[in-house]
């Protein structure tokens, strides 16, 4: 299972999904994981060469999963092992761009088989140790390691290398990652792809020096060769605080970043109420207050951008996925009508106080390649899913998103066996208030539309994600982040036979969408690449193993003063570009 699941799962705590599945495992009791961190003195440190330190407030909506690059999954933890690691290379904002970062320059083989990394000449790591390939050849093994606990769930990042099965089958060295020279890194791949250094720009592949083989220190204070550097270790449930590194090639303008953990504020009000109180410089913005918020403090220009509300589409796709080995679900005309039967515009104004955006593509349209209209069958129109399936054009009224009646209470259709099933519709999905009132929509729907006993049950993560690795269910709900900037980064896991019983849940199989996917990977023309993507995801579409539902926004405010903060699709901020005025 790929790492990005999970990380979905931890982006949407605050639309329900379980928070505490993706928080540290060595969280305080309760009383000082509900303690306000305005309370918590994490004033300024000591910086050499600043009196009077230039501090950017950053919060954090929970305890990171892990700040060590190999374990950090959900949103928080990638943010802040980001501002401590470089890796090879990183993306511009623009997310079209691969810049140098710990490698100063690269070659390509003309087979597009051999990646020849030339390191930055007299890079270190915070305590002053020099960086060097074989940090890189440490890291990638730590990452495809599967006998230590917990293993990492990025490890499928790697796939393409060679080697990579061997190692996860049976614990051997990554063979395709060698050190050439201290300066020098070889990556080979067993096939072409054309979007490896974008795969390359994800902060868990960063180098690790031989510290990290403490695993416990390093992960309350990882050691990193990144614009910024942690000068003290993290306070569980308080704060981490990480201070500029001078020198370095990418030298930030602020002097520190203070990530002040809200552990207990599921809600965000907590922490919304101290940014309006100027004690942070950035904070979570509770759903339901994202209109009076961007009245009081203003709209970001572009969506990703502060200062003000930012409210762009991310990576992430919610959606709903049918097991297409079960009948009657392996008919296309079954799936495309329940796709039709659900008021997606509903479900995000009503049960996310719009700060979600309703789905009509698969690959959001905030990624190069993303589009908009591309789902023929996202609509809502219930008379013609039930015209779909040879019924006709009456049925009951489809019922509000926020009816959290049971389906099995409503009434039915007059006109029964729309949809030929032999036991009830099985719709699990993983817990969290807001997922079971998405779900409990879905359900009514179908069964408003369609004469079938919906039976909605949920599970916490761990047993949810065994439920459809089983596919002991009908349909579920999921999210899928792309973990980098194309469409492959959604399409190639969620939709080749080659994933089924990995991240292919839905278990679909097409052989044309493998050929168009295989020549995509392979493709080294970004518009010929992205043609090919356009082509599948419409195949995959009218198929429409998946229902895509939404896709999900930032919902994060930046108060006036700090600029060039831009919170991008994937959820990265170029954090050493962020400038904030001094206090007036």
């Amino acid at each position: 299972m790929r790492a990005s699941l999970l990380r979905a799962a931890c982006a949407a705590a605050v639309v329900g999904v379980l928070a505490t599945a993706c928080t540290s495992s060595s969280t305080p009791d309760d009383d000082d994981a509900t303690a306000s961190p305005s309370a918590i003195d994490s004033s300024p440190g000591a910086t050499p060469g600043a009196d009077q330190p230039t501090t950017l407030r950053w919060a954090l909506s929970a305890n990171p999963s892990s700040i060590d690059p190999r374990f950090a999954v959900d949103d928080d933890g990638l943010l802040v092992a980001d501002a401590l690691f470089d890796s090879l290379v990183a993306l511009d904002d623009d997310l079209t761009t691969v810049v140098p970062a710990a490698a100063a320059s690269w070659t390509t083989s003309d087979d597009g088989l051999v990646f020849t990394f030339t390191l930055r000449p007299g890079a270190a790591y915070s305590d002053g140790t020099p960086v060097e390939a074989g940090d890189f050849v440490r890291s990638f093994q730590r990452i495809v390691a599967r006998d230590v606990e917990p293993a990492s769930f990025q490890y499928r990042l790697l796939e393409p290398v060679v080697g990579f099965e061997e190692a996860v089958a049976n614990g051997v060295p990554l063979s395709g990652v060698t050190a050439v020279d201290p300066g020098t890194l070889q990556i080979d791949l067993q096939y072409p792809v054309a979007e490896f250094l974008e795969v390359l720009a994800h902060p868990a592949l960063a180098p690790v020096p031989a510290a990290a083989d403490d695993v416990v220190a390093f992960a309350n204070q990882p050691i990193g060769n990144g614009p910024f550097a942690m000068v003290q270790e993290w306070q569980q449930n308080q704060f981490i605080r990480v201070a500029r590194v001078d020198g370095h090639p990418t030298e930030a303008d602020v002097d520190e970043v203070v990530f002040q953990i809200y552990a207990g504020d599921a809600t965000r009000e907590q922490q919304f109420a101290d940014f309006e109180r100027g004690q942070l410089d950035v904070a979570e913005v509770p759903p339901a207050q994202l209109g009076s918020a961007a009245e009081a403090h203003g709209s970001s220009s572009d969506g990703f951008t502060g200062p003000g509300v930012l409210s762009g589409t991310t990576s992430t796709l919610y959606y709903f996925g049918f097991n297409t080995d079960r009948a009657p679900f392996d008919d296309p005309d079954v799936r495309r009508a329940i796709s039709m039967v659900i008021d997606r515009d509903a479900i995000v104004d009503d049960l996310t106080f719009g700060a979600r955006v309703a789905a009509d593509t698969l690959v959001p349209p905030s990624l190069p390649g993303g589009g908009q209209g591309r789902c023929g069958y996202c609509v809502h129109d219930v008379a013609a899913a039930r015209a779909l399936l040879g019924g006709d054009e009456g049925g009951s009224e489809t019922p509000s998103p926020g009816d959290t009646t049971s389906p099995s209470d409503s009434e039915t259709p007059e006109d029964a066996g729309l949809l030929p099933m032999e036991e009830p519709l099985r719709l699990v999905h993983n817990t969290g208030e807001t997922n079971a009132r998405i779900a409990q929509a879905v359900a009514g729907a179908i069964q408003s539309a369609f004469e079938v006993e919906v039976v909605v049950e949920a599970a916490d993560l761990d047993d949810y994600l065994e439920v459809l690795r089983t596919g002991d269910m009908h349909l579920f709900r999921l999210g899928y982040q792309a973990e980098y900037p194309s469409p492959g980064a959604l399409l190639q896991p969620l939709f080749r036979t080659a994933n089924v019983g990995s991240d292919n849940l839905s278990r679909f199989s097409d052989p044309e969408v493998d050929r168009l996917l295989g020549l995509a990977r392979e493709t080294s023309d970004p518009g010929a690449r992205q043609d090919l993507y356009t082509e599948a995801e419409t195949l995959v579409l009218d198929a429409m193993p998946v229902a895509p539902i939404f896709f999900y926004r930032h919902t994060k405010v930046v108060a006036d003063g700090v600029d060039g903060l831009t919170l991008d699709a994937l959820g990265r901020v170029r954090l050493h570009e962020v400038t904030k005025a001094a206090a007036g």
